[in-house]
């Protein structure tokens, strides 16, 4: 039929939206980063920050301002108190302690002076260069001290000097004292070169630390993202962290902001759509007590190690740098819907043990799947769908024993599945849709004991549905279209008592449908269509749950079953292209809660249009074309308000259109061509705003001018 090009209906399973039923609308288990956020550590300040007690008071929250202000003056009046307290004098044993201290203090003072004018002296007699002189010297200022103090002294002074000084005076200088120094050299002038100033350390250090993940050539080449993240670390960063051997937590995480870095500028992070944050000198992880926030994409455990980077649809574009996989305590990497994100998946992608999710979906990544994909041991979700990788699923992947979903959608991946066992693994969700996998489907698969969903569409594999797939008691969705499968449907699939979508259309399966398909009771979804499958359709009664069947272009014969009549949550019933014969039976209209879409085209139905079809009042497309009914057509057919398409073309309908069509106004398609009707078309039909409408209007039909899109005559040829 000329309608059936564009009429492949989907399986109810959303398949071009990659999302399977509605209980996989969840598929990307990534949590939101909401869920690790943790309060930041607490990091050391930077050692070139002032030390605590040279911060002003205004850096304190207010409330301890008082405080503060107040232990100040409580100090500075304590200690002023020390000195002015009359009290003190009149303490002899204390004033004697006082004036002994300060005495010695006096005593060494001046021997210092009297010894430098002696050393001065005996350098001038010896003919050294030394240029110290009298002058040199600041002189003492001893008014402050007390009036009482100077009667006390000369009574220590005699006593106290032989022990302070030597008796006689050495009568050569010093041996590291040169004698033939040039006489402009200063005596402190360094014997050896001054070394490196701080900041020059720092950047040596950075460069060491940064070349153990990256290769000179890369930091050092102007404009790699390897030499902007090294520039910001060195120049732009407001935490200006310096590398520190003996600090293991302080070098990673100098690291971590280098390897963001890095992951900006090689996916065109200036070009994000959302870039709120970073690379803004602040921490990566966000900062609860000065609120600020973490960069975008990013969420953190409470020690501040990076665990979560996730992105989609934000423009990135460019590669994954290898840098990323240094990233050690990373859990979540999902980078989805970036068209313009390829290269391959980063080799050492192995070394980031702690990952739980690995999303990469939806980009355009090339390569194959690299080896360390298969050691990451903690894995549970792996989804590298609708990219263009290549190559074959390694036996290894058996290693990964906590995988849960494994999504390979949409790649050309090639090999045998017999090869790839996956025994060992929790799998729930397998799918291998869109790829060149080929050979049988392997009958071990029935080892999956906890697989829910299995979907091995688009592919290249050729045998039977082998019968071991009834062993799979957890399997909740099968999906096997467009393969090249033979065969008949074995028996064992009823055993699949939990199986909501079964789906095996587009291959070459025959037979009967097995017996067993009644007793699924959770049924929602049947696809088998286009195969050649053959007998008459079960009644199916059973199936309560059924919302769409499908099973347009098989070789089915018989009447349509009354028992598909009492399915009240029946939404899709799609019977075209079969060689089914008889009426349409009257109870249709017991669908009337729930049918939305009937087809019932290119068949050997007869007799009339019943009544009861008019009761459909949910329907939304009709199509009865190519068949053997007859009479005319049922006025009642207005009543159809929600129908957007409808077509009768080839039969044998008789009599005028009906006027009441005019009532449906949400109708867009109408094909009465290749029937019998006659007379004039109602100028109401022709202002609902069709916008295809085919008639027999070059023979007993007239249609107004402008209203028929489409005009056949009677020997089919339309213009």
């Amino acid at each position: 039929s000329r309608y059936h090009a564009s009429v492949d209906v989907e399986d109810g399973l959303c398949a071009n939206l990659g999302i399977r039923d509605t209980n996989m609308s969840n598929v990307d288990l990534a949590p939101p980063p909401e869920q690790y956020r943790s309060p930041p550590e607490q990091y050391q300040p930077p050692k070139y920050a002032p030390p605590t007690p040279y911060l002003s008071d205004k850096t304190l929250p207010i409330s301890n301002k008082r405080s503060v202000s107040n232990s100040k003056n409580s100090k500075k009046s304590r200690d002023c108190k020390s000195f002015s307290d009359d009290r003190f004098w009149q303490n002899p044993n204390k004033r004697r302690n006082y004036l002994l201290i300060f005495g010695t203090f006096l005593l060494v003072v001046i021997g210092g002076i009297v010894g430098g004018l002696v050393v001065t002296k005996s350098k001038s007699d010896h003919g050294s260069t030394a240029t110290m002189s009298v002058e040199d010297v600041p002189a003492l200022d001893i008014s402050s001290v007390p009036s009482s103090v100077p009667s006390l002294l000369p009574t220590m002074i005699p006593s106290m000097l032989p022990s302070m000084l030597p008796s006689t005076l050495p009568s050569t200088l010093p041996t590291t004292v040169p004698t033939n120094a040039p006489s402009n050299t200063p005596s402190t002038s360094p014997t050896s070169q001054p070394s490196s100033s701080p900041t020059e350390q720092r950047d040596l250090n950075l460069m060491k630390l940064f070349l153990t993940i990256s290769t000179e050539d890369d930091l050092k080449t102007p404009g790699t993202p390897q030499n902007l993240a090294l520039n910001y670390i060195l120049y732009q960063d407001k935490l200006h962290l310096s590398p520190d051997s003996s600090n293991p937590s302080l070098q990673q995480r100098i690291l971590q902001r280098y390897i963001l870095g890095v992951f900006y500028h090689s996916t065109g992070g200036s070009q994000w759509k959302d870039q709120e944050n970073w690379l803004n000198g602040w921490t990566e992880c966000g900062d609860e007590v000065n609120f600020r926030p973490a960069w975008t994409g990013i969420a953190c455990s409470a020690q501040g190690q990076v665990r979560a980077l996730a992105f989609d649809n934000n423009n990135l574009q460019g590669t994954i740098p290898s840098e990323i996989t240094v990233l050690a305590h990373l859990e979540n990497f999902i980078l989805k819907n970036h068209p313009s994100l390829t290269g391959p998946i980063p080799e050492h992608i192995g070394d980031m043990r702690q990952l739980r999710q690995l999303g990469l979906y939806d980009n355009d990544h090339t390569g194959t799947l690299p080896i360390g994909l298969y050691f990451l041991d903690h894995l549970v979700f792996l989804n590298v769908a609708n990219n263009r990788l290549q190559g074959t699923i390694d036996s290894r992947i058996n290693n990964l024993s906590m995988l849960q979903k494994l999504i390979l959608d949409g790649n050309d991946f090639t090999g045998h599945l017999h090869q790839t066992t996956m025994s060992d693994t929790q799998l729930k969700m397998l799918s291998l849709s869109g790829n060149s996998f080929s050979g049988s489907i392997p009958s071990h698969l029935s080892n999956l004991a906890s697989l829910e969903l299995l979907y091995l569409d688009g592919n290249q594999f050729k045998s039977e549905i082998p019968s071991e797939i009834g062993l799979m008691a957890n399997l909740r969705s099968l999906v096997l279209d467009h393969n090249n499968l033979d065969g008949s449907i074995p028996d064992e699939i009823g055993q699949l008592h939990g199986l909501r979508f079964l789906s095996a259309r587009n291959n070459s399966l025959t037979g009967e449908l097995p017996a067993s398909l009644e007793y699924m009771s959770r049924l929602e979804t049947i696809n088998l269509a286009s195969n050649k499958l053959s007998g008459t359709i079960l009644a199916l009664g059973n199936l309560s749950k059924l919302k769409h069947l499908y099973l347009y272009q098989n070789k089915f014969t018989g009447s349509i079953p009354e028992g598909l009549m009492g399915m009240d949550r029946l939404e899709v019933l799609f019977l075209s292209s079969n060689e089914l014969s008889g009426g349409i039976p009257s109870s249709i209209h017991t669908l009337s809660n729930s049918l939305e879409q009937l087809y019932l085209s290119d068949n050997d139905l007869d007799g009339e249009v019943p009544d009861a079809i008019c009761q459909l009042t949910k329907l939304e497309v009709l199509f009865l074309d190519e068949n053997e009914l007859s009479g005319e057509l049922p006025s009642c057919i207005g009543e159809l308000t929600k129908l957007r398409q409808l077509y009768l073309f080839s039969n044998r309908l008789s009599g005028r259109i009906p006027s009441e069509i005019e009532q449906m106004t949400s109708l867009e398609e109408l094909g009465l061509e290749d029937n019998n009707f006659s007379g004039r078309v109602n100028n109401g039909i022709c202002s609902i705003g069709l916008t295809e409408f085919w008639a027999d209007c070059n023979g007993e039909v007239t249609c107004p001018t402008g209203c028929c899109s489409t005009c056949c005559n009677s020997v089919g040829v339309c213009s």
